[in-house]
């Protein structure tokens, strides 16, 4: 598990970088992706940038060793308005064990915003239900080392051995904050796991598949 924190670690401070993106348009509609090691799919709007990662890029010598399917990680960014840009991260990865998606959701949160970032406050947090399976959230405020106010939500969910953190960032600015969780709430709705040759992955006993995320009630709560 401590590969897993140092990587999640390392990802943090692209997902920081990745509000400077530059400016562009956003056509309505969605689009499907698969990451590079096909643990799971997610659809984006039309006009993000979608950028897929492997460890070794992330952290060259340091990840040098691990498994060839131990990681995978995309990221997309929203363009379209360059004072406050919207960026979602989903990283997938392979547990040593079975652990709770709250858990894993605290055990992945040292190491991610230690360091990187500061005053960090929790806004609200529980159970959640994504493609059918139990997660857990956490809605959160915070600065960058630069003074930048940011909103956040952190969700992590398990299936199996598998583990997958998504984070959605965007700046912490009323005029934009409740349309750009939105626009992470429905991008969230999508995600869905894939199950490995020779397995299967089915919602958990009594959450029915399809089930709703928290972001609708949640952000328009928080925000």
């Amino acid at each position: 598990m401590t590969r897993v924190r140092l990587l999640c670690a390392i990802c943090c401070g692209f997902l920081l970088a990745a509000l400077a993106v530059p400016a562009g348009a956003q056509p309505a509609g969605m689009k499907r992706v698969t990451d590079s090691k096909g643990r799971f799919t997610i659809s984006f709007p039309i006009g993000w940038e979608v950028m897929a990662m492997n460890a070794n890029v992330l952290a060259g010598e340091v990840t040098r060793n691990l498994p060839k399917d131990f990681f995978s990680l995309l990221m997309a960014v929203d363009p379209a308005d360059p004072g406050s840009p919207t960026v979602v991260i989903i990283m997938g990865f392979t547990l040593p064990g079975q652990v709770s998606p709250q858990a894993f959701g605290a055990l992945m949160s040292q190491p991610l915003l230690v360091g990187k970032l500061e005053g960090v406050t929790v806004v609200t947090e529980g159970n959640a239900t994504i493609a059918g399976r139990p997660a857990y959230y956490r809605y959160f405020t915070a600065q960058t080392k630069k003074g930048d106010d940011l909103y956040n939500v952190m969700v992590s969910l398990t299936a199996g051995q598998d583990g997958y953190l998504i984070f959605g960032v965007t700046r912490n600015v009323p005029e934009t904050l409740r349309k750009n969780f939105a626009e992470i709430s429905r991008i969230l709705e999508t995600f869905h796991p894939i199950a490995k040759p020779g397995a299967s992955i089915v919602p958990a006993p009594g959450i029915p598949a399809g089930s709703p995320t928290p972001c609708s009630r949640r952000c328009r709560r928080a925000a």
